[in-house]
């Protein structure tokens, strides 16, 4: 049999990819670059208080403390941004500012990989155009480009949770095995940046078990099985750590307990309001963990009394979440909303419709759906905002991205 020769447009297709890439990616770091010297020219637009508590924790750890916020409060931050902080303080930068300009390099970093991976699972699910488009907007979004000057977890936890996801959009092409043990050392490591992500590596399963096609059940359930290890090997290190610390589990951290008894109780609106709870009494000796145990409680406690008030928070939570108005103090302006309802409701309309064309492929569209459903019941437990839907924003990006395909066939 002849072998079928290769197109010979198919060198300069490649290359006409990778100068639109390089040409997306230049501006996206161009943007960046020019967000953090506005940042450095007006921090306090750029200050929140989890800001401080994570450059705390990080100086603490520069200087062989640990990673712990106070002498009481030992495991009350996800570890990995401080440690990236902390990088930045072993490299020289000792001021305040420094830190945080060290931070936001980073965070430029990991966003322009950001667009890069999307630009690049666009292209092979559906194509040129709808890469561009991905490109386009994940460099360009003026929400996800603030969260770039803030020293907060969300920049970085985007690429961890879509590099995670690539890895399983992958899964039936090549190497599964590999591509669900580097998926699983991915969400380890995005747990470890933001612990409500603890369970996301549980919703990937099923699609890490469905992408491998074979009828033998036990080639499905080795990629499982090896994703599942990975996450467990790369979280073991920092599980033990806090079992030597509080002779109990604490898997990534402790505050659960204030944070739950922030979102259910007469004080909670669905929004940020720690300042306004009226915590219970506990033991002078209580420890972080004991404290958790019965704010906990309390909360729990408040939920069985006030049920209806309960789910109407949950929904007010949910629908706080996705809105396409902004609701902190300093950004509720005519310009900042404007900005934000014609570029969220866009691509809410655009996932929708993306859905919709690859609707005949649907372990692909629910794959790229999973982190919005994810996010949306974490944060009608705890508290919603506009920042705790961007991880899942990043995957309908690529989803609306469908709507420009000349082809409605995705591999998954």
């Amino acid at each position: 049999m002849n072998a079928v020769p290769r197109s010979p447009t198919a060198p300069p297709r490649r290359r006409s990819a990778g100068r639109i890439e390089l040409i997306i990616l230049t501006g996206a770091a161009v943007v960046r670059i020019a967000l953090l010297s506005c940042a450095e020219s007006r921090p306090e637009r750029f200050e929140f208080p989890d800001s401080r508590r994570y450059l705390k924790v990080a100086r603490n750890f520069a200087d062989g403390k640990g990673l712990i916020e106070a002498p009481n409060l030992r495991a009350g931050t996800d570890p990995v941004y401080p440690m990236i902080l902390a990088a930045g303080i072993g490299l020289g930068a000792e001021s305040d500012a420094a830190v945080y300009r060290f931070a936001r390099i980073v965070n430029a970093a990991f966003s322009c990989i950001t667009v890069i991976m999307g630009m690049r699972m666009a292209r092979r699910l559906w194509g040129q155009r709808p890469a561009m488009f991905v490109g386009i907007v994940l460099a360009l979004d003026p929400i996800l480009l603030y969260f770039n000057a803030l020293v907060l977890t969300e920049t970085v936890f985007i690429t961890l949770l879509l590099a995670a996801i690539a890895c399983v959009v992958n899964g039936p092409q090549g190497r599964p095995v590999l591509r669900a043990a580097c998926a699983g050392a991915l969400l380890a490591v995005a747990t470890l940046t933001r612990s409500t992500s603890l369970l996301i590596p549980l919703t990937l399963a099923p699609f890490v078990w469905s992408g491998v096609r074979a009828p033998d059940w036990r080639r499905r359930a080795l990629p499982v099985a090896v994703m599942l290890a990975s996450w467990a090997v790369v979280m073991l290190p920092w599980v033990v750590r806090n079992v030597r610390v509080f002779d109990r589990l604490v898997v990534v951290r402790t505050g659960g307990g204030a944070s739950l008894l922030e979102a259910f109780g007469p004080w909670a609106d669905g929004g940020p309001g720690m300042q306004r709870v009226q915590f219970p009494p506990v033991a002078p000796d209580a420890d972080e963990v004991d404290r958790d145990r019965v704010y906990r409680a309390a909360a729990f406690q408040w939920i069985r009394q006030n049920p209806a008030a309960a789910v109407s928070l949950s929904l007010r939570k949910a629908l706080r979440t996705w809105s396409p108005l902004l609701h902190a103090p300093d950004h509720t302006s005519a310009f900042y909303q404007a900005i934000s309802v014609m570029t969220v409701v866009p691509i809410y309309f655009l996932a929708a419709l993306g859905a919709w064309r690859q609707r005949r492929h649907r372990r692909l569209v629910a794959l790229l759906l999973v982190p919005a459903a994810y996010f949306t019941l974490v944060h009608m437990v705890f508290v919603g905002s506009v920042r705790y839907r961007l991880p899942a924003v990043a995957a309908m990006i690529c989803l609306a991205g469908a709507v420009f395909a000349t082809r409605r066939r995705g591999p998954a």
